[in-house]
């Protein structure tokens, strides 16, 4: 019997889509959630002059609507990090890494790994700390990977394949490639902009071990996903607010958007404006 390999077909299509209105302003290195399988919610990025954006969107695909949304300030005061890497997953939001500034200082990227519980009364940000294999790192002082932003983070669940070649890894993990270190070594841009001798081509797994603090979804979502419960009208109210209900909407915070996606089973990575 002759086999032949198998190679997946690709077929890109663009698609038709009216401009976002006047008051939508170009931006890059925002954050994009999907919650429901026809719609994405934008939140802030950056302009063309590097001006930091606050607001929020959503784009609904079936009708093409653009619908701006009353957003509320973040709880927690972080310093100014943008283009991090992030993860939804069961413990709640994990980012590694950006770019950070503080006041009168340049940009830097960050190393940071940390978890934010959004499912708590509370949504608290908490450190991990790096500890790891630095086999392929030319400077030997560095535990876990170099600082970075940009970086592709992917959600992935243990196997029998995986086990065999990462000591017994338990529970969902991740796996993060590349990103760019551009600021920290003093790159130099080339006519688009980029950096190309700063870009990175690591490949680094990240086990949250010992923060497993995973929710039950069964006993936390039921009352957002039922449709006449209260919280789902508070939704409705304020990130799921639409034209036709009247009025205006109440303020829809980022964390509501994560939970929901994360009811909804739409586990994603994401960049973190």
């Amino acid at each position: 019997m002759q086999t032949k390999s198998c190679t997946p077909r690709v077929k890109w299509e663009q698609l038709s889509v009216p401009p976002p209105p006047s008051s939508f302003q170009p931006r890059y290195g925002h954050t994009a959630i999907a919650v429901e399988s026809d719609s994405i919610f934008i939140s802030g990025g950056l302009t063309q002059h590097q001006r930091r954006l606050s607001d929020l969107w959503r784009f609904e695909y079936l009708t093409n609507t653009w619908t701006s949304l009353n957003t509320a300030p973040l709880r927690n005061n972080h310093p100014a990090t943008h283009r991090q890497a992030a993860v939804l997953g069961p413990w709640g939001l994990l980012t590694y890494g950006g770019l950070k500034q503080k006041s009168g200082t340049p940009l830097t990227e960050g190393r940071d790994l940390s978890i934010q519980h959004l499912f708590q009364d509370e949504q608290l940000q908490l450190a991990v700390p790096l500890s790891g294999n630095n086999n392929n790192n030319n400077n030997s002082s560095v535990v876990g990977p170099h600082g970075r932003y940009l970086s592709s983070i992917a959600l992935m669940e243990s196997s029998d394949i995986i086990n065999k070649l990462y000591n017994n890894i338990e529970g969902p993990f991740l796996l993060m490639f590349g990103g760019d270190r551009g600021h920290s070594i003093n790159a130099y841009p080339n006519n688009y902009g980029f950096m190309p001798n700063s870009f990175l081509d690591d490949m680094w797994i990240l086990s949250p071990s010992g923060n497993n603090n995973f929710i039950d979804r069964s006993d936390y979502c039921i009352g957002r996903l039922e449709r006449d419960s209260t919280q789902y009208q508070i939704w409705n109210n304020t990130c799921g607010w639409e034209e036709s209900f009247g009025g205006e909407p109440d303020e829809c915070e980022l964390g509501e958007i994560l939970i929901m996606a994360w009811c909804k089973e739409r586990y994603q990575s994401l960049h973190m404006y």
